[in-house]
């Protein structure tokens, strides 16, 4: 029935005869024969196998983005910057739509070292404040200690020194446990200021 149900819609858009019968076969040689014939278990698996492949196919396209807002980043002028943004929201689009907390994080964190780069505090700060809980809901501590050493760099920067103080003083610790020697330096520098 599935197949006489095929050949009606190949015919009703024109589709040969014989291409039918070339797609027909294409199809039962990929394992599809089972969904013609209604094999609810089988359409199952195969709509479950078909999303994962999308999904893997727009992972790997935000991650070759983010690598994209990366080289821009690091190129350091304004217009790079600026595109570098435009990138980095394409990817974190895509990430949430994921639902791909850890790299939603990493893409937020990216995106407030830009906007910080670029002068814009007010939307560092509120991408760095984005992506702190994530970074605690998925056990980055790593993630955590930079994007708190971060949000204290902004507040120093706009003069609310005891603001700055508070997420330096989160940042140390976490630096410690994680053993990030290098990554100690800013909060230890910056506290050792106040």
């Amino acid at each position: 029935m599935g197949m006489l149900l095929l050949c009606v819609i190949f015919y009703g858009c024109g589709i040969s005869m014989k291409r039918q019968s070339l797609i027909v076969g294409l199809c039962a040689a990929c394992f599809l024969l089972p969904v013609f014939r209604g094999d609810a278990d089988a359409v199952e698996k195969h709509q479950q196998g078909a999303q994962l492949v999308v999904q893997q196919s727009e992972s790997d396209r935000a991650e070759r983005l983010t690598a994209e807002g990366d080289r821009l980043r690091a190129e350091g002028d304004s217009d790079s910057l600026l595109r570098a943004v435009e990138v980095y929201q394409e990817a974190l689009d895509i990430f949430e739509r994921l639902a791909s907390q850890q790299e939603k994080a990493d893409v937020l964190l990216r995106l407030g070292f830009v906007y910080n780069s670029i002068g814009e505090k007010d939307k560092a700060l509120e991408h760095y404040e984005q992506a702190l809980p994530i970074f605690r809901e998925v056990g980055n501590r790593f993630g955590e200690a930079a994007t708190l050493n971060n949000i204290g760099l902004i507040y120093d920067s706009i003069g609310e020194k005891s603001k700055a103080l508070e997420y330096y003083e989160q940042a140390l610790p976490i630096r410690r446990e994680v053993r990030d020697r290098s990554g100690e330096a800013t909060p230890l520098k910056k506290i050792g200021l106040f």
